[in-house]
């Protein structure tokens, strides 16, 4: 979408990774994606524990195994994507 490719284009959503696997997709502010790019005086890279709001997460590995996407959007940033996500409609049958 373009609101995707605005913030992807702006360094606004990262990554995040556990056992180089990718688990999460998050939203930061223009203000964190620059200290995310500073170089700190002493040269020495910092640890980051958790860095934005999630707006998508991997579904668990052992969490319904036929879903054609392992992807769901996450509760935190749920309002975040809402808008986005809106326009989208899925018609169960009855």
């Amino acid at each position: 979408s373009a609101w995707a490719h605005r913030q992807l284009s702006n360094g606004l959503l990262f990554w995040r990774l556990e056992r180089e696997e990718m688990v999460c997709i998050s939203l930061v502010s223009s203000g964190v994606a620059r200290l995310f790019d500073a170089v700190p005086a002493d040269q020495k890279p910092m640890a980051w524990v958790k860095l934005g709001t999630p707006i998508f997460e991997q579904l668990p590995k052992d969490f319904i195994m036929a879903a054609p996407c392992r992807w769901r959007v996450a509760q935190e940033g749920a309002s975040l994507v809402a808008s986005v996500l809106g326009r989208r409609r899925l018609e169960l049958p009855r």
